[in-house]
Order: structure tokens, then sequence, then C-alpha cells
């Protein structure tokens, strides 16, 4: 799919893009860049990451992936019906828009008429939403996303207007076969007149008329306090199409994440300033990105005969707290290094001791009989755990499990 509009609109309000066979990656000049759209599935490839992470000094980066790639898949929120009307909508949504369009003018709008009358309906949205963004509240980059706007062949502004006076608008951009929709603001005085439920029920229906489009995307699902957003769209019609979302850090980044220490710190420190599903929320995507989860079958199967590797190969892997992926590497494992052992199973989910919570993993496996003795322990300790073992640890040498 060619992008290219996407990307000029992008560079023109102040975005930093990148380009790779994948796609284009979206972002701050540092910090984490989004592969764009976020409905786009194509996997980039190790050495595509690899190089960005290279030539630009980036933090971490997110691209979406097919659900299967993760044991907790998001959400997109997408309309694909082409006899989209009030009968998609549920009993609320049909009552708000109806209420909508017989108090609202829905109609087109040039960028200049939206960067005179969109200012006020940014800071409203903005402050109802509990959020900052400067690019809707200062003047010189709300004039910038204007004037892309103008610039740019693919992108359209919509309002909603109650009288003269505009009650919500809608920027969007057409993607090919599909509309993809960007921005959108209110204005507080004017919410019981239902503007946003009419603005998006209109554009929606009017861009599904026209040729060649295929469907309305309206953004991922969202998290914590953005929860209303996704109850606003189900009642517009939206339906939830699962997707994943991967998250991979700088190498250096996930190193740093792993160790114990940052953890518990954020862990403090996230009660002061965070909801508890807001941090919950944070500790996934941080497991995730430290450790990304790859699509595709376990390198081991259960009853599968193996060998450990050596003690040499071991250490090869290893960071200097001698871990690899935040999976330690006991000094009593080493007595196992080059023996043949057996796949018991892999682990998926685990109890950290540290904190008492869950946690996903992809890549370590238990094996058979093979325990913990306590040896390390100058008291001893009788409790006789499998070891934790990471795939690079371990070597195939029969392709067919045993029974």
């Amino acid at each position: 799919m060619d992008y290219a509009g996407y990307a000029q609109f992008c560079r023109l309000i102040g975005y930093k893009v990148m380009e790779t066979p994948s796609g284009i990656w979206i972002g701050p000049s540092c910090g984490f860049f989004n592969r764009m759209p976020l409905y786009e599935t194509t996997p980039p490839s190790r050495k595509e990451m690899d190089s960005l992470f290279k030539r630009h000094p980036i933090v971490g980066l997110n691209y979406a992936a097919p659900p299967a790639a993760t044991a907790n898949p998001s959400h997109n929120y997408f309309i694909r019906d082409r006899n989209y009307g009030l009968d998609s909508l549920d009993k609320k949504g049909r009552w708000s828009v109806k209420k909508g369009l017989e108090h609202c003018r829905v109609r087109p709008m040039d960028f200049d008429e939206l960067q005179r009358l969109g200012m006020p309906l940014n800071q409203e949205s903005l402050a109802r939403q509990g959020r900052s963004d400067p690019m809707f509240t200062n003047d010189a980059q709300w004039r910038r996303l204007c004037q892309a706007g103008e610039q740019v062949e693919e992108v359209e502004a919509w309002g909603a207007f109650v009288g003269e006076e505009l009650g919500a608008y809608l920027i969007l951009i057409r993607l090919g076969p599909v509309v993809s929709l960007l921005y959108s603001s209110s204005r507080n005085s004017l919410l019981n007149c239902h503007p946003c439920p009419a603005l998006f029920f209109s554009v929606v229906q009017t861009m599904m008329q026209r040729p060649g489009v295929e469907a309305v995307y309206n953004g991922p699902e969202w998290y914590g306090s953005g929860a209303g957003l996704d109850r606003f769209k189900q009642r517009l019609g939206f339906v939830a199409e699962p997707i994943a979302f991967i998250p991979r850090l700088r190498p250096l980044a996930s190193r740093i994440l792993h160790r114990r220490e940052i953890r518990r710190a954020i862990a403090t420190i996230g009660p002061c300033v965070l909801s508890c599903e807001c941090r919950n929320r944070i500790e996934e995507v941080l497991d995730r990105a430290c450790c990304p989860v790859q699509p595709g079958l376990p390198a081991f199967e259960a009853g599968e005969t193996i060998r450990v590797r050596s003690r040499e190969e071991i250490e090869k892997t290893l960071s200097p707290e001698r871990e690899r992926h935040g999976c330690l590497f006991m000094d009593e494992m080493g007595s196992y290094c080059g023996t043949v052992q057996r796949i018991f199973k892999p682990v998926l989910r685990y109890l950290d001791e540290n904190d008492y919570k869950v946690r996903q993993c992809q890549g370590i496996y238990l094996l058979k009989d093979v325990r913990c003795r306590g040896s390390q322990l100058p008291e001893g300790c009788d409790c006789c755990c499998l070891f934790f073992w990471r795939e690079e640890w371990l070597e195939k040498i029969s392709a067919t499990p045993a029974n």
C-alpha cells in the first residue's frame, strides 16, 4: 500500500517520519515510534528494526501484528458495512444521532475555516479529557496542522454546525480503500445538541458510499480514562477487530528495564501518579517490550529430547548480571551443561515473587526432573523447584517428541 500522502502530512505537521519496506514509522525526534497506519500488519524484519535503532536515536518501536502474536490482543475499530445506516447503531447510538441531526448541519470545511474556528474546541476537549497536546493548543502548531491539511489532497475536514457555531470537527485521511479518522474535538456548551454523534455518523455514511472505499478506521482500543471513547465508537456501529501491538525496545533500554531495582522503582512510584488499571497496563507493555513475543510455534515441544549447551556457549548469551531476557542462569544449573535432557513443558506465564503478579513470557522451558537442590544457600532449601531454561541455552537433537 502507498502511504506517501500520510507520510507527507505527518512531515508537514512536524513529526519525524522514517520509511522502511514494511511501512512508515512516525514519532517525535526521540522516544517511541509507531508503525503507521496502526492497522497495517506486515511484519517488520529484525534486520529492518535493528537498522532503525542503529540510524536513529530512538528508545523503542511499536507495530501491529495479527492477534495470534500475543496472548493479550488489543482491538482496532472499523466499519466495513457498505449499507451503514441508523440500523447499524445500538439503541442509544440511534437516539443520539437523531437528536444530533435535528440540531446540527454537517458539511465539509476548508482548512482556513477550521483554523479560525477550531482552537476553542481543542482547548475545551483536551481539558475535558484531562490531556494536553501543544499540536492543538499552540497557535503556531495548530496553524501548521491546518496548512498541512490544505496541502495534502487525501486529507479532509468536516464540521457539525449548530446554527453558525461550530459544535464539532473531524479530520480524516484516505489511504487507498480505507478512510482513517485522525482528529476530532467538540464544544462543551453544545454537547447537549449531540454534534459528535451526528458528525461521525454522517461522515462514515458518506465515506462508505464513495467508490473504492471498503472501510472506515477509527483508531485502536483505549485504556483507563479513554474507555468512554470505546463505548462511543461501539454505539455508532464500529466493530472491534482483534489485533496485537508489539513493542520493541532498543537493546540497552531493554536491559535497563529488566533490572529488578528499576522495576521495583517503577512499581513504587506508579501508585503516586497512576491509577491501578493504567499501572498494570504499563507493566504489561514493559514486559512485552523487554521480551517481545513473536508469532510462531515454540522452539521445543513437550517430551522432546534436547542437549543443554556447554557452559562457554551459555556464558556468551548472558548479561553482566548473568541474565538472558530477565532469566537468571544460576551456578547450580552449570552442572547440567552438556547433558541430554527431556523438555517437560514450555512456560507461558509465571508468578513473579518480587511483587506476586502473574507475568507472561516466551522462550522459557522446564526440563523433566531437572530441579534446584538449594546448594547455593548455606542453610539449604527443600522446595526442589524446576529451573527456568532459556531456549538459547538448549539445542535440538531429536525432531520427534517422545511419548
